[in-house]
């Protein structure tokens, strides 16, 4: 059996001269995850010359000097079903080095966010898009659990949510709008990419099959 080794990661604000290493990161970290390629390095680097991102959530995992993983995160809302609206964070993407991942950084990075968020008056709770068999161990939930349902009013098995302290008595229920930069253009990811060293692209791996299955689950509220 093979043991998982755990190192210690420090973890602290990403510098803008640190944008292009870890744009670099994201890649590495989300190629052919859920399609050929990817386009999270493009998404990061939209997310950071817009206002709806959070700043002091644009962190990076470091061991021994060297930057091995990076999250950031985006302002969102839940349009309630009580009419009320719920600020919210969007995790994503958080990515490691392929290499380093395994060892505890991508745990490091989500546990300073819930702790950021939780000494943050603002957001009810984190959401995200993810495997449920990972984030559950984080503190995640299945945002079905709060009758919470995306944007087009489907509960969807891949919508987590970890909710805050300070959401304690407050009904969650709604629709949950994620900030407009999680749209990325395609041809436009296409053309960032470009700038970076080629890579190959490969269809029908695991996480790719994965993520088919988790886009199937799911339903109408």
């Amino acid at each position: 059996m093979q043991t998982v080794q755990h190192v210690e990661f420090a973890v602290r604000r990403t510098a803008p001269e640190e944008y292009g290493r870890t744009e670099h990161i994201i890649r590495e970290a989300f190629w052919d995850q859920f399609c050929p390629g990817c386009c999270e390095h493009y998404l990061l680097h939209l997310m950071r010359g817009s206002d709806g991102l959070v700043p002091e959530t644009d962190i990076v995992a470091v061991h021994k000097e060297s930057i091995v993983g990076c999250a950031a995160c985006m302002e969102g809302h839940i349009e309630g079903d009580d009419g009320h609206s719920h600020k919210v964070w969007t995790l994503g993407p958080i990515g490691v080095l392929p290499m380093w991942q395994g060892m505890g950084a991508g745990s490091t990075m989500i546990r300073h966010i819930i702790d950021t968020a939780k000494s943050d008056p603002a957001p009810d709770a984190i959401l995200l898009c993810g495997d449920p068999d990972y984030y559950v161990r984080h503190g995640f939930e299945p945002a079905e659990l709060y009758g919470i349902r995306t944007a087009d009013g489907m509960f969807a098995a891949a919508l987590q949510i970890a909710v805050l302290p300070q959401a304690e008595g407050k009904t969650l229920a709604g629709r949950y709008r994620e900030h407009s930069v999680y749209n990325v253009n395609p041809a436009a990811a296409e053309a960032f990419d470009s700038g970076f060293p080629h890579k190959e692209k490969l269809e029908g791996v695991k996480m790719q099959k994965r993520f088919a299955e988790l886009t199937a689950m799911c339903r109408k509220a």
